[in-house]
Formats: C-alpha cells, sequence, structure tokens
C-alpha cells in the first residue's frame, strides 16, 4: 500500500522499503528521476505512467507508443524524459510536461536504446540500425550512416562527444564533430550491452556468447572474460570505474579493473544469493552498494565494503521476476518492478 514505511527482516540498517504499488502489467522499463521525486514505469501492455516517489500515488498517463514502451531516460537535471517505442516513435517530454510530447518519427523498427548526453542535453535514441541524436525539441543534430545489422546497445563515453554503437560485428565509436567515419574496435560477436567506465578509458560489453569483452579506448587493446553461464545482458561499472560487475548467471561478478593489468588473469569476486539468473545489476551512484534483479523474484542490495559478503537487504517479489531497477541521481532511493506489475520504492541512507 502506499505510504507504507517498513525495513525487512535482517536488513541493514538505513535501508527500509516506502510503498509498493501495482501497475498491472509486467514493467519492462523503469526511470527515477535524478531527485527521487517521480518514478516513470513502463508496462508491456498499456500506457506509461508517471507516479510519486513520496507517497507511491498516480502523477499521470503517458501517451501509448503504438504496442508498447521499451525504454525510458532522463536526462542528467532530471528536467526532460524520454521514451522509445515499438511503434518508431520517440516522445521526449520537455520540462515535465507529460500531456504535450515532442513526437519524432525513428522509423518502422523498435526504438530500442536512449542516451542523453551529459552536457549538451541531447539524447541518442537506437532504431533498427540506424542511430540518431536529437535536441530537447525533437530537432536532428546528426543522424550516423546505417550499420550493418541492428543496434544494440549506445553510451556516450565521458566527457566526449563520442557515442558507442553496439551491433554484431563489434562497437562504432560516432564523434558528433566527425560524423562520416566511426572508429571501430572489430569483433566477431554479437555485443547486447555497452557500458564505459567513468572516466572513459574503459569499454566493456555483454555478449551473445556468454562472454564479457573489454577495450582500452587509448590504444584499441582488449580482454575477453569466458565462463558465464548464460548470455550476458547485465553490466554496469562502479561510479570510480574501477570495478566492473555483471550478471551472465545467479551471481554478481564483479572484476577489478583498477589494477595496473586490469582485469587480465585475475579471479573476480562473486556475490551470491539468487536461485536463478539476474536480469539487471546496478551501483548505486554514490558508490555504496550495489542492487541487483533477479529471475527467482528476489531484489538484493550489497553493501560493496562489507565482508563476509552477504545481502544487506533482499525484499521478495513472491513469485515475480524482478525485471527492472533504477537508482536516483544521490543514491537515496530504489525503485524496483516486477512481472507481475508491481513497484517497490526503497530508501537508502
Amino acid at each position: 500500500m502506499p505510504g507504507l514505511t517498513q525495513a525487512g527482516q535482517g536488513w541493514a540498517r538505513g535501508i527500509s522499503r516506502r510503498w509498493n504499488a501495482p501497475i498491472g502489467e509486467h514493467v519492462i522499463a523503469l526511470a527515477l528521476a535524478p531527485d527521487a521525486s517521480l518514478v516513470v514505469a513502463a508496462p508491456s501492455i498499456g500506457n506509461p505512467v508517471v507516479i510519486d516517489a513520496e507517497s507511491g500515488s498516480l502523477v499521470a498517463s503517458l501517451p501509448e507508443q503504438g504496442a508498447g514502451t521499451l525504454c525510458l531516460a532522463w536526462d542528467g537535471a532530471g528536467r526532460h524524459l524520454a521514451a522509445g517505442g515499438k511503434d518508431g516513435s520517440l516522445l521526449i517530454f520537455r520540462d515535465r510536461d507529460w500531456a504535450n510530447p515532442v513526437r519524432v518519427s525513428l522509423g518502422e523498427a523498435w526504438v530500442e536504446s536512449l542516451a542523453w548526453h551529459a552536457v549538451t542535453g541531447h539524447v541518442a535514441a537506437s532504431s533498427g540500425k540506424s542511430v540518431a541524436v536529437w535536441s530537447e525539441t525533437g530537432d536532428c543534430v546528426v543522424r550516423f550512416p546505417d550499420h550493418s545489422s541492428t543496434v544494440s546497445a549506445i553510451a556516450w563515453r565521458p566527457r566526449s562527444d563520442t557515442l558507442a554503437a553496439a551491433a554484431y560485428g563489434g562497437i562504432s565509436l560516432w564523434t558528433v564533430s566527425h560524423p562520416a567515419a566511426p572508429r571501430v574496435f572489430a569483433w566477431k560477436g554479437s555485443p547486447l550491452c555497452l557500458s564505459w567506465s567513468a572516466d572513459g578509458s574503459m569499454l566493456a560489453h555483454g555478449n551473445q556468447d556468454s562472454t564479457v569483452h573489454f577495450w582500452y579506448a587509448l590504444t584499441g587493446q582488449d580482454l575477453q572474460m569466458t565462463g558465464y553461464e548464460r548470455k550476458v545482458r547485465e553490466i554496469d561499472w562502479s561510479p570510480a570505474g574501477h570495478f566492473l560487475a555483471t550478471g551472465g548467471g545467479p551471481a554478481i561478478c564483479i572484476w577489478n579493473c583498477g589494477t595496473k593489468g586490469g582485469p587480465a588473469g585475475s579471479t573476480p569476486l562473486m556475490l551470491s544469493c539468487h536461485d536463478s539468473h539476474l536480469n539487471q545489476v546496478r551501483y548505486q551512484p554514490t558508490g555504496g552498494y550495489i542492487a541487483a534483479a533477479g529471475s527467482d523474484g528476489k531484489l538484493s542490495i550489497w553493501s560493496v565494503s562489507s565482508s563476509p559478503w552477504k545481502p544487506s537487504a533482499v525484499h521478495d517479489f513472491r513469485g515475480s521476476e524482478v525485471t527492472a531497477i533504477s537508482w536516483s541521481a544521490r543514491g537515496e532511493a530504489l525503485v524496483a518492478g516486477g512481472s507481475s506489475g508491481e513497484l517497490c520504492l526503497f530508501r537508502v541512507v
């Protein structure tokens, strides 16, 4: 019920469940506002909803995007929200105006990835084989040449105008100021997700062949980590960029990338409490915790400085997979959604 504040049995001090609320359908995507004031959730069927993060009450229902919304992303300031749809549309809700979004048609392919630039305030979107960058007003800043296959993920390199795009055959590094030809990290495989380290020195991607691949951006040197149980769709860098957390199985697998030799030849830290594979892993932006969404219905929250390694909190969605999680910018709030349509918001202090 909205407004409920409760700590689970055995939870670490400072972590509590604030409320839970149903949205009726499988939660596809979540976006918690940077200031922790609003939660936006996209169900598998129907309209995305905006929910007050303090009370759990409904604020607004957003326009539908054909057969559904696939991805959501706030800009860094928390003023504008972007939504990508199965109908090939990009919606930009400027200044939290939920009734009058800017609508851009990107074609017939699904819009599956969004990434706001931290400085320019432009949003990149991928649709099928294409990637383009848009202003908040819906003007096209640049449209890059099509890739040879569907783009699976995009990510801005920190403090630059370089956008990484993952597709079969490797990673293309597009530069907005010189968009004609990308730098390419060629790799014979299918990347599924990618993420930059905080300083932009390393790029990591999880892959369909149950591996994780690292690239050193300056030299193009690469490393590959094997041994995962399944496709790796879950990766996230620690805020300082020294550690990479991955899924690819039932445990959080954390690689130490902060040493001179990087993760090569090292043994990762394994954080285990789930009974089946993970759906997402996310570091708290301030770095004190890491959260994992499990297909076993558990949300686990771990302190990154605690040993022995036991979760600080575990919430059971009771038969529903945990399908999406999102932190606020300062890490004081975490929202999780499940396949049953349940949302839960947690406070972390």
